[in-house]
This record gives C-alpha cells, structure tokens and sequence, in this order.
C-alpha cells in the first residue's frame, strides 16, 4: 500500500477551519481573520489565508477588506 503524503499545514488548517464553522464553533456572521485564527491555532498567517482562499471555493466564507472572510449566514 501506498504512503499518503505528509499533510501540509495548510491543509490541516483548512481541514481545523472546516472542523470549526461545520458543528458552529464560529457561527454565521463571523469575521475570520487570518491573523486571529493563527495565534489561537499556533500556526503561520500565511497557511491561514491559504486556508481561507481554499474555503472559499466551497463557499462557506465570503471574502471582505483587509485580509478577513465573513462565514456566510446560510452556511449550514
């Protein structure tokens, strides 16, 4: 069998994010801030913002100005 690759940190990031807005830990309406989450996770801004973008394509944030993101309020 195969070894999967190691997990990059912005991969565990986007998975930690998922894991965070999916069961409500951040409710709808939620400014995200890269920053913000990076010191409450230990973790680099940038695997964050990278994490964010991700996200976005599945549409559970929307982007705003100067680097947060906002979960949508019809997320769930």
């Amino acid at each position: 069998m195969a070894e999967s690759a190691p997990e990059t940190r912005s991969d565990w990031a986007l998975r930690r994010l998922r894991n965070a807005i999916l069961p409500g830990e951040f409710p709808p309406g939620t400014k995200l801030r890269a920053e913000d989450l990076a010191a409450r996770w230990q973790l680099s801004p940038t695997p964050l913002r990278e994490a964010l973008r991700a996200a976005l394509a599945n549409a559970p944030a929307t982007p705003l100005r100067k680097r947060a993101h906002r979960q949508r309020r019809d997320s769930r």
